[in-house]
């Protein structure tokens, strides 16, 4: 196997084989021939695709190759400067082709010597147009505090592009990619002006123009001088929590909690609500709850901004605590006159500052020792302790009206609760009449107890006999006698001379039971 590697770009070669002949073929040497015809092949590159300005030639860069001698550029309805048969030449886009932006060159290589052919390469410019349009628009209006931009949309030229802003201080904004955002960062409260009153694109063409955006950053209103007048009020009392914002025509709305529960009466529960353009709005409600002790209604306020943003400021507390209604628990009694009466005052309430209670006494003519309680009133570890002397002839009603309070933070009565009345009756101090008698040994007396007294209950007396020694059948009458029954004794005197009975008597109201109380005095 015998190579042939030529040594000339083209050419044609004859090679001849002869075989030698040996032993009985010594002599015969036959041989053949062929003809052998070659060349190189030829390469071309037309250079990469390309974008030139709108109104820019096309520096072109064509390479060739291998066989290739020579290459002619074609195509296009432009012109090749200096021709088009000059690798680089320089390509002029015509009219139509700027118009329609694009435009394909082909460079095509000389046929080569020998077998192989021609071949070609092809390039697409595009062309680029002038900037022709844009406007300037943004993030639009905002509260203050978020971060506010600006951008432009532009038609034709070619990026990246250079803005030039009226209004921005770091104008002119170089490298710019149409549609995209141009940072403001936080602008102060107020009207901000823009306008984008030229773009100049990557290849120098500029349009001027008058494009206006305006941006206006409102102020977030701050509710923290709203007024909270009623910080703490009784049981049904009415809530004043007046409105305040440092921005004009701002609105409120509130949400409300309460700790802890409790049953709020009906239509005097705490609401929700808002008020459009609330400055110096009360938010004025009736609380009443069923509740044993304080509680505690917490107001939530976020004040809103005017006009389309609307900006929300930070929500603002106030809270009320609605004191209870303070009930007190006592119980009405009988006593006797000039006996102390102890009438012990109960309540299950609380308050945020405590509570105490306070009472009045309405005595009748003829009873003494009833009178009011102290004007900053007691604790209900105090009972109420009056000694009532009755100088009349009946039973006499004291009635005692006893009011708890919760107290305020200087300890004074603040809210009244429900007023309770109890009676306590004093009894009079109870008088009988009675007179002595002589009577004979074995004779029977019949003593005549009366009294003009009168009670509740009743009147009854008791008696105490004391005889002489010598008598007897006198005894004591413990029990208690009917004022309408005299004392019927019969005594017996077994000795030589007179003999005296003594009876000490006593009158006594009875108890509901029937049984003595209040003894009188003895006679």
């Amino acid at each position: 196997l015998a190579t042939f590697t030529p040594t000339v770009n083209a050419g044609i070669f004859t090679a001849t084989l002869t075989l030698t002949g040996s032993g009985a073929c010594a002599g015969t040497n036959p041989s053949d021939t062929r003809v052998i015809e070659w060349g190189f092949a030829a390469t071309v590159n037309a250079g990469p695709d390309q974008s030139i300005c709108a109104n820019a030639d096309a520096p072109l860069a064509g390479v060739i190759g291998g066989g290739a001698s020579s290459a002619t550029w074609s195509g296009g309805t432009g012109t090749y400067n200096p021709n088009n048969a000059a690798l680089n030449a320089v390509y002029t886009p015509s009219l139509a082709e700027r118009t329609a932006q694009t435009v394909t060159l082909t460079l095509t290589t000389d046929d080569p010597v020998g077998a192989c052919n021609a071949v070609s390469d092809q390039i697409t410019i595009s062309i680029g147009t002038l900037p022709n349009a844009a406007n300037l628009t943004g993030s639009g209006d905002g509260c203050y505090g978020v971060t506010s931009s600006l951008r432009t949309f532009i038609t034709g030229g070619a990026p990246p592009y250079t803005l030039e802003i009226s209004g921005y201080a770091a104008s002119p904004v170089s490298g710019y990619v149409s549609g995209t955002d141009i940072n403001l960062g936080v602008l102060p409260v107020g009207t901000h002006n823009y306008t984008l009153v030229r773009v100049t694109d990557g290849c120098g063409n500029t349009l001027d123009l008058t494009a206006p955006y305006s941006i206006t950053i409102n102020q977030v209103p701050d509710a923290g001088t709203t007024l909270n007048n009623t910080p703490v009020i009784c049981n049904d009392g009415t809530t004043d929590i007046v409105l305040h914002s440092d921005v004009a025509g701002t609105s409120f709305s509130w949400t409300v909690s309460s700790s802890p529960a409790v049953t709020w009466q009906t239509g005097k529960e705490p609401v929700p609500g808002n008020q459009l353009n609330g400055e110096g709005f009360s938010i004025a409600q009736n609380l009443a709850h069923n509740g044993t002790g304080p509680v505690t209604v917490t107001y939530t306020i976020t004040p809103v901004g005017p006009g389309a943003t609307a900006c929300g400021g930070t929500p603002v507390t106030r809270t009320v605590i609605v004191q209870p209604t303070v009930t007190v628990t006592a119980s009405g009694t009988t006593t006797c006159s000039a006996t102390p009466v102890n009438i012990d005052v109960n309540t299950v309430n609380t308050g945020t500052y405590g509570v105490r209670y306070n009472w009045t006494a309405a005595a009748p003519a003829g009873v003494t020792g009833a009178s009011n309680g102290p004007a900053g009133g007691v604790t209900f570890a105090t009972n109420i302790s009056q000694t009532l002397t009755n100088t009349t002839l009946t039973s006499q009603l004291v009635t005692y009206t006893i009011t708890g309070y919760t107290l305020d933070a200087g300890g004074v009565l603040a809210c009244p609760g429900t007023p309770l009345t109890i009676d306590v009756w004093v009894e009079p101090n109870v008088l009988v009449t009675a007179s002595g008698a002589t009577i004979c040994s074995g004779s029977s007396t019949n003593i005549d107890v009366n009294t003009v007294y009168s009670s509740t209950n009743g009147i009854s007396y008791a008696w105490t006999a004391v005889a002489q020694a010598g008598v007897t059948g006198a005894s004591n009458g413990t029990s208690g006698t009917p004022v309408t029954t005299n004392i019927v004794q019969t005594l017996t005197n077994s000795a030589t001379a007179p003999r005296s009975v003594t009876y000490t008597i006593t009158g006594y109201t009875l108890d509901a039971g029937g049984a003595l109380n209040c003894a009188g005095t003895p006679i």
